[in-house]
Protein backbone atom coordinates (compact mmCIF):
# COMPACT_ATOMS: atom_id res chain seq x y z
CA UNK A 1 0.00 0.00 0.00
CA UNK A 2 1.24 3.49 -0.93
CA UNK A 3 0.56 6.77 -2.83
CA UNK A 4 2.06 5.64 -5.93
CA UNK A 5 4.01 9.18 -6.26
CA UNK A 6 5.99 10.12 -9.04
CA UNK A 7 10.08 11.54 -9.12
CA UNK A 8 8.47 14.79 -9.48
CA UNK A 9 6.25 14.86 -7.21
CA UNK A 10 8.74 14.15 -4.28
CA UNK A 11 11.10 16.75 -5.77
CA UNK A 12 10.78 19.45 -2.79
CA UNK A 13 10.69 16.90 -0.13
CA UNK A 14 13.91 15.06 -1.42
CA UNK A 15 15.82 18.58 -1.98
CA UNK A 16 15.03 19.91 1.12
CA UNK A 17 16.12 16.47 3.03
CA UNK A 18 19.32 16.51 0.65
CA UNK A 19 20.23 20.35 1.55
CA UNK A 20 19.22 21.08 5.10
CA UNK A 21 18.90 17.47 6.53
CA UNK A 22 15.58 16.11 8.29
CA UNK A 23 14.31 19.61 10.18
CA UNK A 24 11.75 17.48 11.56
CA UNK A 25 8.30 18.77 11.66
CA UNK A 26 9.31 22.42 10.58
CA UNK A 27 10.23 20.51 7.44
CA UNK A 28 6.74 20.74 5.96
CA UNK A 29 7.27 25.13 6.07
CA UNK A 30 10.23 24.14 3.91
CA UNK A 31 8.47 22.14 1.43
CA UNK A 32 5.54 24.45 1.30
CA UNK A 33 7.92 27.29 0.45
CA UNK A 34 9.89 25.21 -2.47
CA UNK A 35 6.59 24.59 -3.69
CA UNK A 36 5.23 27.82 -4.20
CA UNK A 37 8.73 28.94 -5.50
CA UNK A 38 7.85 25.52 -8.50
CA UNK A 39 4.35 24.64 -8.43
CA UNK A 40 3.61 21.72 -10.02
CA UNK A 41 1.99 21.55 -13.31
CA UNK A 42 -1.12 19.77 -12.06
CA UNK A 43 -2.60 22.22 -10.37
CA UNK A 44 -5.31 19.64 -8.38
CA UNK A 45 -5.54 18.80 -5.13
CA UNK A 46 -2.66 18.06 -3.16
CA UNK A 47 -1.70 16.67 0.66
CA UNK A 48 0.71 17.83 3.31
CA UNK A 49 1.67 15.71 6.26
CA UNK A 50 4.07 16.38 8.76
CA UNK A 51 4.81 15.40 12.25
CA UNK A 52 8.01 15.64 14.52
CA UNK A 53 9.96 13.35 17.12
CA UNK A 54 8.09 11.96 20.07
CA UNK A 55 9.31 13.38 23.36
CA UNK A 56 8.88 11.48 26.25
CA UNK A 57 9.73 13.05 29.56
CA UNK A 58 9.17 10.35 31.54
CA UNK A 59 5.41 12.43 33.41
CA UNK A 60 2.69 10.54 32.84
Amino acid sequence: MGFDLTDAQLQHSRAGLAEVGNLGSASILDVLRRTHGTPPDNRGPGLMLAYGPLHHDGAH
